[in-house]
């Protein structure tokens, strides 16, 4: 068996970026008791593990 090498796919897309501070405010205007997706995470969640709140 060969060994796993690297893909060589090159992408060229330009990566989505977006500020935090923009993320934070967009998770920070969820209400709150905001029940969870399919995953089971809340945005209350995001804020205690991004800010202790």
């Amino acid at each position: 068996m060969p060994p796993p090498s690297v893909p060589t796919i090159m992408y060229s897309d330009v990566p989505f970026v977006v500020e935090a501070d923009v993320v934070l405010k967009c998770i920070k205007s969820f209400p709150k008791g905001t029940s969870c997706g399919r995953d089971g995470l809340r945005a209350q969640h995001l804020l205690d593990a991004l800010c202790g709140e």
